[in-house]
């Protein structure tokens, strides 16, 4: 412990250190707005990479939980997301690296209630999962083993808040029964409040049924894993891939997970790590970004203290001839740095504050686990961590060389000029150090706006502007698809004729509708190796009207027309497809296709081409299509999908088409209805977010640098005003003047530009899984910061 005598010094130091930082008010005020800029921005972030990347999950022991999925590596799937096979899953049945696997999915249910059918976020849980989690029910219970099995599963369980909302939090509840889907289900109990897997919309849960594989087929989902004491998710890997080249695979598994590749492996990724997958790399490069500014803040204040420690040269060489060592120069001049980072770092966290308490409505909602972002003990300790990093940082070196005066050259220097003149090397070697740090920033910002730039030009193939999308469910077990194909008849014929209606139609996958339905089709011709053509691809069932909503582009021959419909055996195919399996040389349009499904069906015959559709987003790939006209052949399933094209706000057309919906089948429910530019521009607002805030960060890094290289001229060109006037006197002329010291700055900032090219180009090549369409070595972008 500190003596008194010790503690006494050190009160008296830090209370000189105030009176003196209240004496210079401008460099202390200034030392202060650039450290909290520096440090509410930096502590306003880590807020949200704590809440998003660092905190755990919340089930005990959320370490130990993996996401398990198979994949084919080199391959292009077609699945979307990470699946695993229920032909690896049941062959692994001794589990030495995990304690079980539980299956599940995302589901929405149409729930009849008595003031019409709804619809309701939920999901679909294995028997096995919450006891995986370690959750326990709030009420009741959840789900045993014997409800997982296919015709056992008419049992829910409610979500917390929908439980209070619905049912006023009866505990009477427990045992009632809902009608979900058309079919009646016990309600068997509550969730614990903020439980919400697999995303913070679901609401209820029913049990994940074990379907009943038929030869040849294969049913896929996404599971989590929990690992043994000891285990990781090497060893899981090893075991599960083992198991699955262990058994024989149907070749719908080839086109699910992708023709071509290496064989099968089975992949384990901690949870935490999956959820965070999207945003980690973005969030890494803005973390690095804010240091680079509490870089160039902490540069900026440590010049400020030095020209500080020039203005009380002569104070500091009394105290050193009356016997002060320097040791005590110093801690006295850091404890005048310590006071302003912690001022700095208070004004920082109230700014943070501001900016945390704004971050859901900046923040696209694509960014996940923003409800844990607050104002936490943790966040409060970072950025008082950070305060005194700066001040150890920003305060050393100047303290340092203030700390070494000479009392007589300070008598006779009365203007500083020579002291000045002695620490220009280090105030250059800092801003060399602003100027290359606020480069790497510049070159940063402009790569990821420049590929915002590049997604918002991508041709996705349609026109969204004016366009509502939606899709109608049709509720029960067995929907028969007669029922479904005249329903998307009556709905697109009665929407067409609502006012301001130009086009309307009714499909199973539209762009962003989360629906994939393919087909494979063997050609009557060989391939390379002599064996038969297979013809993949996305399998689309459309009414007349559909691509005209869109407007998809017509390349050759014709759109469906409504005599398709009742002939049903017109169908249209997309560039890729044409490109890939009909390059034979023989005209595409009026050629039969072999895709019979049943004895007695006439071939297809292809009617047009047309464009390629992106169909998740500029970032997704084409893919072959083919599109089928809804019809006594080819209908729609369960669940469709319509596109209307308006003249005006196609969000007028929500309430008439739910109202048209709800005539023509009670127990049809309309979903997910909005804009299609909406989903789009949701598509790329995670990217063009994260591309503004380091935007935001290079401009602050840019007057933050310009700032301290004109303090820093400027107080050059007072410490050598007596050899501006001679050289004047002399005949020196002004624009002489103005160029001996634009050149001083011009060299400081080019010898930045050398050192900040080098780490620009390092920090470009580390960027480059955020980039899209430019390079990461982007030559625009390069010169643009270096400019």
């Amino acid at each position: 412990m500190l003596s008194a005598r010790r503690m006494g010094s050190l009160r008296q130091d830090l209370r000189h250190a105030v009176r003196s930082l209240l004496r210079h008010k401008s460099i202390a005020a200034a030392a202060v707005l650039t450290l909290a800029l520096g440090l509410g921005v930096g502590t306003a972030l880590y807020s949200v990479v704590d809440g998003v990347l660092l905190r755990p999950l919340p089930y005990p022991e959320s370490e130990q939980l993996v996401r398990v999925f198979e994949q084919h590596p080199d391959a292009k799937p077609i699945l979307q997301g990470q699946m695993l096979s229920d032909i690896t899953l049941d062959a692994w049945t001794d589990m030495r690296t995990l304690e079980g696997i539980g299956r599940y999915s995302h589901r929405t249910f149409t729930w009849s209630t008595p003031e019409g059918a709804i619809r309701v976020e939920g999901g679909a849980l294995a028997p096995a999962l919450p006891r995986l989690l370690r959750v326990a029910p709030h009420r009741g219970r959840f789900f045993n083993d014997s409800e997982g099995e296919a015709g056992a599963d008419q049992v829910v369980v409610l979500g917390y808040d929908l439980w209070v909302e619905r049912f006023g939090a009866r505990d009477a509840a427990v045992g009632e029964y809902i009608r979900l889907d058309d079919k009646e289900h016990l309600i068997i109990g509550v969730a614990p409040p903020r439980f919400a897997f697999p995303s913070p919309e679901t609401r209820l849960w029913t049990p994940f049924a074990r379907p009943v594989r038929e030869p040849g087929s294969v049913y896929v989902s996404e599971a989590i894993g929990r690992l043994r004491p000891g285990a990781t998710p090497e060893q899981v890997e090893i075991e599960g891939t083992a198991v699955a080249r262990s058994v024989a695979r149907p070749m719908v598994t080839e086109m699910l997970f992708g023709r071509g590749g290496r064989p099968v492996e089975v992949r384990a990724v901690r949870l935490l790590d999956h959820v965070t997958a999207g945003v980690r790399p973005a969030l890494t490069a803005l973390g690095a970004g804010v240091l680079l500014v509490l870089c160039i803040a902490c540069a900026n204040v440590a010049n400020l203290l030095l020209t500080y420690g020039l203005a009380r040269r002569r104070e500091l060489a009394v105290r050193a001839a009356l016997g002060a060592p320097s040791g005590r120069l110093i801690r006295l001049l850091l404890l005048e740095s310590l006071v302003l980072a912690l001022v700095g770092v208070g004004l920082g966290l109230v700014f943070a504050w501001f900016v945390i308490d704004a971050v859901p409505a900046l923040v696209p909602e694509s960014v996940p686990r923003l409800e844990n972002v607050s104002m936490n003990a943790r966040v409060v300790f970072a950025g008082m961590a950070a305060a005194f990093a700066a001040a150890l940082v920003s305060g050393l070196v100047p303290a340092w060389r203030s700390s070494r005066v000479d009392l007589a050259l300070a008598q006779r220097d009365d203007d500083g000029r020579s002291a000045g003149l002695a620490s220009t090397r280090l105030r250059f070697v800092l801003l060399v150090g602003e100027a290359a740090l606020a480069l790497v920033l510049i070159v940063g910002a402009g790569l990821l706006v420049r590929s915002v730039n590049a997604l918002v030009g991508v041709d996705s193939g349609y026109d969204p502007s004016n366009v509502l999308v939606a899709r109608v469910v049709v509720a029960g077990e067995r929907v028969e698809r007669a029922r479904t194909r005249l329903l998307a008849e009556r709905v697109t014929e009665r929407v067409r004729a609502l006012p301001g209606v130009v086009a309307a139609g009714v499909g199973n996958m539209v762009p962003f509708g989360g629906a994939t339905m393919m087909t494979a089709h063997t050609l009557d011709r060989p391939g390379p190796g002599g064996e038969p053509v297979v013809a993949q691809a996305a399998s689309n069932i459309v009414t007349p009207g559909f691509l005209e909503a869109l407007r998809i582009r017509l390349v050759d021959g014709r759109t469906f027309e409504r005599t398709d419909a009742a002939l049903g055996n017109a169908m249209l195919v997309n560039e890729t497809f044409a490109r890939q399996y009909l390059n034979d040389g023989a005209p595409v349009v009026g050629r039969r296709f072999p895709v019979a499904v049943r004895d007695g069906e006439p071939s297809w015959t292809i009617v047009g081409v047309v464009g390629d559709v992106r169909p998740s987003g500029p970032r997704t790939d084409v893919r072959p299509e083919i599109f089928y006209v809804n019809g006594p052949a080819r209908q729609v399933g369960a669940w469709i999908q319509v596109a209307v094209r308006t003249t005006g706000d196609p969000a007028a057309v929500i309430a008439p088409l739910r109202e048209i919906v709800r005539t023509e089948d009670p127990l049809a429910a309309v979903d997910e209805a909005g804009p299609l530019s909406a989903n789009l521009a949701r598509s790329i607002a995670q990217p063009r977010f994260f591309a503004t805030v380091l935007s935001l960060f290079a401009a602050l890094a840019l007057v933050l640098a310009a700032v301290g290289l004109y303090g820093v001229l400027s107080y050059i060109v007072t410490l050598r005003r007596r050899e501006l006037g001679v050289r004047a006197a002399l005949g020196a002329r002004r624009a002489d003047l103005l160029r001996m010291v634009v050149r001083q700055g011009l060299g400081a900032t080019a010898a930045g530009l050398v050192a900040g090219l080098v780490l620009a180009i390092w920090a470009a090549r580390l960027m480059r899984t955020l980039l899209f369409g430019i390079e990461p070595l982007d030559v625009p972008s390069f010169v643009a910061g270096a400019a």
